[in-house]
């Protein structure tokens, strides 16, 4: 017999309290061992981005608020942006993170924007002219690391 223990957290008075069941059930073959199991396979699942672009002083005086609102006219479900607060990279700005690609640009302007999109977003490839040389020396590496 397996036992399976899952955990109830809620709070009350400012208190938390855990309360512990403990499932006297056997486990069938089509029952998940791991979280992992319960996660979908990802080539059926789209793949989710999300973009931040730093706000911080340094890339603000050189419009990175512009360029945030032009990456936000591209929101959606698999695409989400936000601001972020410094990036650590100031002598570069405005600085866009990509992720989960970890792909890093500098020096993106508003007009850059459709053209990040475009190319990375749709067609998976990184736009080499943007890349942050600290962070991407090799393109052909980041393109290999990408694909697999």
């Amino acid at each position: 017999m397996c036992y399976v223990r899952s955990y109830l957290v809620f709070s009350s008075n400012d208190q938390t309290k855990r309360l512990a069941l403990m499932i006297k059930q056997p486990l069938s073959a089509n029952t998940p061992r791991l979280m992992g199991d319960l996660i979908p396979d990802s080539a059926a699942t789209p793949k989710r981005q999300f973009i931040q672009v730093c706000q911080y002083r340094s890339c603000r005086r050189f419009q990175s608020a512009a360029v945030l609102a032009a990456f936000k006219q591209y929101a959606g479900a698999d695409l989400m942006v936000s601001a972020s607060s410094c990036l650590g990279q100031c002598g570069s700005g405005p600085t866009v993170r990509v992720a989960p690609d970890n792909v890093w640009y500098c020096r993106v302007l508003p007009q850059d924007v459709a053209t990040v999109i475009e190319q990375h977003i749709h067609q998976g490839k990184p736009v080499k002219r943007l890349l942050h040389p600290r962070f991407h020396p090799d393109y052909q590496r980041l393109l290999d690391r990408l694909q697999s």
